[in-house]
């Protein structure tokens, strides 16, 4: 959690956000292929949804 908290400091923050970007939306389309479900939830059990970029990329597909 804290290590993508302060990964804005990071001097390489655009190329890791990319890289987590992708992650994100590559899992999130694999488990509602995987399921045949359109809409899901997420709910963090480490809540890195609370970390703002992180809520913007979450909240944009929609998995709210």
């Amino acid at each position: 959690f804290f290590e993508l908290l302060f990964l804005k400091l990071n001097p390489n923050f655009s190329q890791h956000k990319k890289i987590i970007i992708n992650q994100i939306e590559t899992q999130i389309q694999y488990f509602k292929k995987k399921f045949k479900i359109n809409d899901i939830k997420i709910d963090s059990h480490e809540h890195i949804h609370t970390i703002p970029w992180i809520y913007k990329i979450l909240k944009n597909l929609k998995v709210f």
